[in-house]
């Protein structure tokens, strides 16, 4: 009828706007429908799922992680009820609730939600249909964050190996799968490889945008991230000095900036250099509650070593290094960061 035409041509404009980052603009193109959809068909027709699902993927786009998942959860049950459990849709719906699961930070919710789309479509499509490409890659990102490098590397492999074959050695989105496993591979201690992946990415997006645009910074961040992990303090400074600036004028990136930063100040802080790094420390200390856990342990504990170690309130520092090893042990995966942490707490107590 009327109203399922009106409805999907919401549903278009609605997809014009979220590829512009329209993102208020797109959800309330979603919203109208989802209405148009149930006025229409009814509430259990597919019109009303794929409603459900665009607006879903929207709302988490502008944040709201919690309200993106309701969507995703209805969207899910009515595909399940109209095709069946097997049907590859049914797998699209699983894999956007878990990335939505992800967005709020439940991981081991997202990887089971992860876990079934995947053999859904292993099942229905077989193990090299692109479908299969970014599931991968999602699912190896989760599996990273629950503490599981090896298997996430193995997720990750995978994942680049049919986003290859699907999309060519050129695509963006197989750059970005090349990323997911530089880091993966970094994480479970194959620095060689994963270096080797994160240029790759690097160069194919440096040749698709050029070689100052966002996504190649990220992925200097991530080659930072990777000579941290080998104590190359320098080399992993220089990498998140020239990423920096590019990520501090890119809206949406809040996250990966924060994380640079605090990155680069535990570099300056092993060089010696605490002074430096105690501004921008003290400035993300306004807002802890903003940053993911595991950034939130990192910037605690950096910003203990550089109070300390330019004589700034030593209570203080100890107190933050306190609240950070209660945290990490909290986090799963997380072993060598309390390790590190002790560690610290040990050698420097407040008389």
């Amino acid at each position: 009828g009327n109203a399922e035409i009106e409805s999907s041509l919401e549903r278009a404009l609605g997809a014009i706007d979220a590829d512009q980052d329209k993102l208020d603009t797109a959800v309330a193109h979603f919203e109208k429908a989802v209405a148009l959809a149930e006025r229409g068909a009814g509430a259990e027709h597919p019109s009303v799922a794929r409603a459900l699902d665009s607006l879903g993927m929207a709302v988490m786009a502008r944040g709201d992680g919690a309200r993106a998942i309701a969507l995703h959860e209805r969207a899910l049950h009515l595909y399940e009820r109209l095709l069946g459990a097997g049907h590859p849709t049914v797998a699209q719906a699983l894999h956007h609730l878990g990335n939505a699961y992800t967005a709020v930070g439940d991981h081991a919710a997202a990887a089971a939600e992860l876990r079934r789309a995947l053999a859904i479509r292993e099942a229905a499509l077989g193990p090299e249909h692109p479908d299969l490409a970014a599931n991968l890659t999602d699912l190896a990102r989760v599996v990273g964050r629950l503490g599981d490098p090896e298997q996430a590397a193995a997720l990750a492999r995978r994942g680049a190996v049919v986003g290859e074959r699907a999309f060519g050695p050129e695509h963006p989105a197989f750059a970005g799968q090349l990323v997911t496993l530089g880091v993966q591979l970094g994480r479970s201690g194959h620095p060689l490889e994963a270096d080797a992946a994160l240029r790759r990415a690097e160069a194919i997006f440096a040749r698709l945008h050029g070689p100052e645009h966002v996504e190649v910074m990220g992925v200097l961040v991530a080659r930072g991230d990777l000579q941290l992990q080998q104590a190359r303090w320098r080399d992993a400074a220089a990498l998140y000095e020239r990423a920096l600036p590019v990520l501090a004028r890119s809206p949406g990136d809040g996250e990966a900036l924060h994380s640079a930063q605090i990155n680069l100040a535990r570099a300056r802080v092993e060089l010696h250099q605490a002074a430096v790094a105690l501004p921008v420390l003290e400035q993300l200390a306004r807002t802890p509650d903003a940053l993911p856990a595991t950034d939130r342990v990192a910037l605690e504990l950096t910003l203990a070593q550089a109070l300390w170690d330019t004589g700034g309130d030593r209570a203080r520092a100890s107190a933050l290094a306190t609240g950070a090893l209660a945290r990490a042990r909290g986090l799963p995966g997380a072993r060598d960061d309390v390790a590190r942490i002790e560690r610290w707490r040990t050698s420097h107590r407040v008389p």
